[in-house]
């Protein structure tokens, strides 16, 4: 498999062409070809291409079941991915607020999640980032609700590695009660970090 330094070491090397088999270097007045399987090249660059996805939920009105107080849940609706900014991730589609990792290699990624939720008078609300239905406690941010109008608005990050396939979804809980959460907004964004 050909390496960075295989590339960096062809003298005054340069890139000719490039399509589903081959690149062609030049070097120098001589033609040297110099053949680099495409499948090489993207794992040569994947480290250094973005992979970023985020997703979002507006002006939702079916409530999450909370069945115990303190069991974190999945949201029990879908995000919209947005399209315009996505790179290896996908939606999922399962009734979870989730992001799907499709990039061949293993990275660590940077997760930013939150919502805003409704629930009963003078209950806590709280959210978590979960791996592949795991969720992580020490993502874990809580807020207060005064009443069952006011919305609580609640943020967590962290850095999570990932394969291809792995997901992290926003996942919810009433810690002192089982009052139902109804997310209003909410949003889950990825980005690789290395």
């Amino acid at each position: 498999m050909a390496t960075l330094d295989d590339i960096n070491t062809l003298p005054e090397a340069r890139f000719l062409t490039l399509d589903d088999h081959m690149a062609i270097a030049e070097q120098g007045d001589r033609r040297s070809p110099k053949r680099i399987a495409v499948g090489d090249l993207n794992n040569l660059f994947q480290t250094t291409n973005a992979a970023r996805g985020q997703i979002s939920v507006q002006g939702n009105t079916t409530p999450t079941n909370i069945v115990t107080a303190g069991v974190f849940y999945e949201a029990g609706i879908n995000g919209v991915l947005d399209t315009t900014t996505v790179v290896n991730f996908v939606a999922t589609n399962n009734n979870r607020i989730g992001l799907q990792y499709t990039g061949s290699n293993t990275r660590i990624f940077w997760f930013y999640g939150s919502y805003d939720g409704v629930a009963g008078n003078n209950q806590m609300l709280a959210i978590r980032l979960a791996k592949n239905g795991t969720s992580i406690p020490e993502t874990e941010c809580r807020a207060f609700t005064a009443s069952n109008q006011q919305e609580a608005k609640l943020v967590c990050s962290w850095m999570i590695t990932l394969s291809t396939n792995d997901i992290v979804s926003l996942v919810l809980a009433n810690p002192d009660h089982t009052t139902d959460i109804t997310i209003k907004r909410a949003r889950l964004v990825a980005n690789a970090i290395s």
